[in-house]
């Protein structure tokens, strides 16, 4: 899931610039929305963290990648010099930004519980150094995947004017890519079977294991 939904990210990522500059045509409030961006994206941390807890991380995740696609979706309708739509759905987007950080890295804290809980082993180290190399995987996949993409429908960022289809082309790949990838982390995230409820009793089970394992007399 980390992996799918990071390299959607990063697609976006890459092109949001091209997208705002040349499609809205917004160069001087590129700044300014990537301000908003983050600062709702910030704002939004506790809302998540409290939609996780009521509704299960894994279906919080969805609605923060269901709500993500609709406003991409949305922009794919926006015309040059619409500012104040796309502010209104690229804080919508920045809002779900919190979740996408801060859900599957809670998810895979739970994940390490089941581990512990199967392996008698703490390997919490491994995991999250696997959701680095992730991470990290997928930032150079989604980079390059749409800087590729891009370059392979004859899109030129460095010229002054573009025609309309090498336009259409970037309106497409800035909303297709991601949502696609947003779609599968939440086709897979949707049928999570590590619900919170399971979660708590294998953490249960853990501290009572390790409770016995401590009254229990060392052998010589």
């Amino acid at each position: 899931i980390l992996l799918i939904v990071v390299t959607g990210e990063s697609f976006r990522n890459a092109l949001s610039v091209f997208f705002m500059q040349h499609v809205i045509q917004i160069q001087a409030q590129i700044g300014l929305m990537y301000l908003l961006y983050f600062g709702v994206g910030i704002l939004g941390i506790p809302f998540w963290l409290i939609a996780g807890k009521r509704i299960g991380k894994h279906k919080a995740f969805c609605l923060a990648v269901a709500v993500s696609s609709v406003s991409i979706i949305g922009m794919f309708f926006l015309q040059a010099g619409q500012l104040l739509p796309f502010a209104i759905m690229f804080a919508l987007k920045g809002f779900c930004f919190a979740a996408f950080q801060f859900l599957p890295l809670s998810m895979l804290a739970d994940i390490v519980d089941l581990d512990t809980a199967r392996s008698k082993e703490h390997r919490t180290g491994l995991f999250f150094a696997m959701s680095g190399m992730a991470h990290k995987l997928a930032m150079a996949l989604g980079l390059g995947l749409s800087l590729g993409l891009l370059a392979l429908v004859g899109f030129d960022a460095k010229a002054v004017e573009h025609t309309g289809s090498q336009l259409m082309a970037l309106r497409v790949l800035y909303i297709i890519g991601p949502v696609l990838l947003y779609m599968t982390a939440f086709a897979i995230a949707w049928k999570y079977p590590l619900t919170s409820e399971r979660q708590e009793r294998i953490h249960q089970w853990v501290l009572r294991r390790n409770r016995r394992m401590q009254l229990e007399p060392q052998q010589p």
